[in-house]
């Protein structure tokens, strides 16, 4: 099982937009450039699949959206089911349980390039460096 990343940039269709104010050549060009990057990530998927791998795609609208990885994860989680015939349903219920739900959404911003990622990323490192208490003022019930 894989995710195949496909960044904003990934078919560069700011070409396609822009090939309408281009010379003919250069929008031919631009359009060829971007069906090329299509099919060779259909070849290789196709590949991959033959292989016997399956690749789910995955947009940064699909991890920047809140809740996005979980509910990529969780898809995930359903190929494998399906495919391997095993039963991921504990794996499934840690999706759902709060507070890790916000915890986990905000390590996965962190690790994602761009201003957000590093941006949420430096909040965190700030966060772990502030004192925590110490064991001594906990009480620990039994």
């Amino acid at each position: 099982m894989g995710i195949n990343y496909d960044g904003g940039m990934h078919y560069d269709l700011r070409s396609i937009a822009e090939a309408t104010t281009m010379e003919p050549n250069e929008a031919d060009e631009a359009l060829a450039a971007v069906r090329r990057a299509i099919v060779d990530d259909k070849r290789r998927d196709r590949d991959l699949w033959l292989r016997g791998l399956t690749v789910l795609p995955a947009t940064s609208e699909d991890l920047y959206q809140p809740r996005g990885p979980d509910r990529l994860m969780g898809q995930v989680m359903e190929a494998i089911e399906r495919t391997a015939g095993r039963d991921l349903s504990l794996q499934r219920s840690v999706l759902t349980r709060q507070p890790f739900v916000r915890e986990r959404q905000r390590l996965v911003w962190s690790l994602l390039p761009g201003e957000r990622g590093r941006r949420i990323s430096q909040q965190l490192v700030r966060e772990l460096q502030r004192p925590q208490g110490h064991v001594e003022s906990c009480i620990i019930a039994l």
